[in-house]
């Protein structure tokens, strides 16, 4: 008849047991196990205190006790502490992972096929339908480290197919349930069937296209590149199959969450195409995928051409100056700049009639002038003012600017080329009395000589009336030291307008 006893009965044998060892018979150990596989393979307590170190395992666990208590929980017999049995799953997992591989016995992982399944269904219930997930990452790792040894040792006969494929279809159906909604969790769990071919009717041959779609389709390449990392480094990962690093590489094209987390991943030839790919899109997207780079850029240079044939085509002001920031991003040298058509676009546009990019070029000629070649800039802005002259209403700032480089447009030089022309004086005079443009008259006599700008002043007082506008060139024209050279008539009407207040 058996006996009877009490809790603290139990527990003070128990403590016997492990404490003095060497007061009892190694075969009365045995009858121990035994017991406990027959009355208390369900005692949470003394799960507990059998799992905790090895000398507690080695004295009383056993293989046997594992496969009593997976297939009784597969089999709902077992006797669970609380409504919450994910709490007291994670319990049992935890105390079985405590065991050394020794106790997980082929016995125990083809008994824990229909466990597993089981368990699959209650997580995926309680936790990924709950977004509980986060709540439970060191028991879900767990649960996985006891998934892989399962898998791993499994050794799968006839008579077992259908509930391995069981086990696998389980997995399946919750990695891709409501487009992948849950996928991040059972992400990992899905993979370790990846080339198993454990089961008959090579159920697995289709892992290598789900994941290669799910990559198609997930949006968060923080918590992708994540369940991959939990699995094997990014680079041995995309390694396994063309169509990972394919449909990664493609997401990173188009996607720049997608590029700032796997960019490091690629080869250099990828790394380099991957960059030239942003470049038809927008400005600051490309920005973006050059600074999340982190400067890990193959070819630099050719990258650097590739971005002016792109600015070249731009009417957008503020893209087309964005491109040119990230050219200066690159870092090349001088050398490596000379090598582009950076020097060309800025002459290009510095002698612009559309005032928009001329200003632009003027902006990036000030920014980046050590980059242009001075001697080209000139070669082409002169031949330019005098294309312009003739309508200086729509081109004076134009026409202003380019005098104020220092280009090496010298006054001698340049005053010869406007008397020279037909009518330039009388193009800047004309100019001067319908706009009373202050700035753009200093501008223009410092690049000429006293004879040209008396000719400008006697045309320009002869020709105005009394406007507000014109008062500050007046003075300007009187403070002069050539303006004697005036006729007397001109230069009492100078005194006239100036004392008048114009």
């Amino acid at each position: 008849m058996a006996i009877e006893i009490t809790e603290l009965q139990k527990n003070e044998l128990l403590e016997n047991f492990i404490q003095h060892p060497e007061f009892y018979n190694p075969k009365e150990f045995a009858s121990v196990r035994a017991v406990i596989i027959e009355n208390y393979y369900d005692d949470y307590e003394i799960l507990g205190k059998i799992s905790s170190s090895n000398k507690t395992r080695s004295l009383l666990s056993s293989s046997s006790l594992w496969n009593k208590i997976i297939k009784a929980v597969e089999e709902q017999r077992f006797e669970f502490r609380s409504d919450e049995i994910i709490t007291d799953i994670f319990f049992i997992l935890e105390q079985v992972e405590k065991h050394e591989d020794r106790f997980i016995t082929a016995e125990v992982r083809t008994a824990s096929l229909g466990f597993l399944t089981y368990v699959f269904g209650l997580v995926d219930k309680q936790v990924a339908n709950t977004g509980k997930t986060n709540d439970f990452v060191k028991e879900l790792n767990v649960l996985f480290c006891f998934f892989k040894k399962v898998v791993d040792g499994l050794k799968i006969e006839q008579v077992e197919q259908t509930r391995y494929q069981g086990m696998f279809k389980k997995v399946q159906q919750m990695f891709l349930f409501s487009n992948n909604k849950n996928a991040s969790t059972w992400f990992k769990f899905y993979f370790h069937f990846h080339d198993k071919k454990l089961s008959n009717n090579n159920l697995e041959t289709g892992i290598k296209t789900t994941i290669a779609t799910y990559f198609k389709v997930t949006n968060n390449a923080k918590v992708l590149k994540d369940n991959i990392e939990e699995i094997k480094p990014v680079e041995e990962f995309i390694a396994l199959e063309a169509n990972y690093e394919n449909e990664i590489y493609s997401r990173a094209k188009s996607d720049t969450k997608y590029f700032n987390e796997f960019y490091e991943f690629f080869n250099d030839g990828k790394k380099q195409s991957l960059l030239e790919s942003w470049i038809p899109k927008s400005a600051d997207e490309f920005k973006e995928v050059l600074k999340s780079s982190d400067s890990d850029i193959p070819n630099k240079l050719k990258l650097g051409n590739r971005i002016l044939q792109k600015t070249k085509t731009l009417s957008n002001i503020n893209e087309r100056e964005g491109f040119y920031d990230s050219f200066f991003v690159l870092d090349l040298s001088k050398d490596e700049i000379s090598q582009t058509d950076f020097s060309g676009q800025i002459i290009n546009i510095v002698c612009s009639t559309d005032v928009n990019l001329h200003q632009l070029g003027i902006k990036q000629y000030l920014e980046n002038g050590k980059y242009v070649v001075t001697q080209d800039l000139k070669n082409k802005a002169v031949p330019f003012l005098f294309s312009i002259i003739t309508n200086l209403n729509a081109y004076h700032k134009q026409f202003e600017n380019i005098l104020n480089l220092k280009i090496g447009i010298y006054k001698r030089q340049f005053d010869k080329e406007i008397c020279d022309t037909s009518n330039s004086v009388e193009y800047i005079s004309n100019y001067l009395i319908q706009s009373g443009n202050y700035n753009f008259y200093t501008t223009v006599i410092s690049k000429l000589l006293d004879y040209t700008i008396s000719i400008i002043n006697e045309r320009f007082i002869t020709n105005i009336n009394n406007q507000p506008k014109y008062l500050e060139m007046l003075k300007h024209i009187d403070n002069q030291s050539n303006k004697n050279k005036l006729p007397e008539n001109v230069l009492d009407k100078l005194k006239s307008l100036i004392s008048s207040g114009v």
